[in-house]
């Protein structure tokens, strides 16, 4: 049975318990037939309920990499929260340590730096304390994109990232697109937004430093060296 129709009739099913006469369809945007290790697939899922107006949509992409890649990946069953209403039923997300991790080699590997990785770095700044711990994400991540530690270092390195992070006007001109003009104010007034920057500039840092040292290190820096 094709991926999609089952997770199409685990979603109809679970949708029909909670709320009978609800109606899921999911709809899927394939490179080919047989996705390769490496390859993004594409899903588009659409809510309707004949007691609603309009559809619920919601684009996922699932990463394909092999699943033994996957168990040196930090990850938590979460309960959603939206309008203090929570989830009935838990997801699996990436942990903080992960995030810092997939964080540095975004950075890495993107044809141009996202200020919202500033925030989120800058954000995640003091959260975590143990450097072996941060090595080993980085290894599981580079494990799940195959990529080793000379690759991230060259891509850390470039002048457009290096450019962009100096680039602390633009930063704000970016949370600016994402906060509304109340919460920039309070965000300017309280320093917020100036913590956050330095935040990233420490925790970017640390994760260049790790690495570069990874990268001059025989056997370490590649998930080979993580067992996979």
């Amino acid at each position: 049975m094709d991926f999609r129709l089952q997770i199409e009739a685990a979603l109809q099913l679970r949708a029909s318990l909670e709320m009978p006469g609800a109606a899921i369809s999911v709809t899927a945007k394939r490179k080919s037939d047989e996705p390769q290790i490496g390859d993004v697939e594409k899903l588009m899922v659409r809510w309707e309920h004949p007691a609603y107006v309009g559809a619920v949509k919601v684009k996922v992409e699932l990463y394909i990499t092999p699943p033994e890649r996957l168990y040196e990946y930090d990850q938590a069953a979460q309960y959603p929260v939206i309008n203090d209403e929570v989830s009935k039923f838990p997801i699996m997300a990436a942990t903080p340590l992960s995030i810092w991790a997939d964080k540095i080699i975004a950075i890495a590997q993107r044809p141009m730096l996202k200020r919202r990785d500033i925030h989120d770095l800058g954000f995640l700044h003091g959260i975590l304390t143990s450097d072996v711990e941060r090595h080993a994400a980085l290894n599981a991540t580079m494990g799940i994109y195959d990529r080793n530690s000379e690759d991230i270092r060259n891509g850390l390195e470039r002048d457009i990232v290096r450019n962009g992070i100096e680039d602390q006007t633009e930063f704000r001109e970016e949370m600016a697109r994402w906060f509304t003009e109340r919460e920039m104010l309070f965000l300017k007034g309280d320093g917020h937004l100036d913590r956050l920057y330095q935040g990233f500039l420490k925790e970017f840092a640390l994760g260049r430093e790790m690495v570069h040292a990874m990268s001059v290190t025989p056997g370490k820096g590649s998930y080979e060296s993580c067992g996979f």
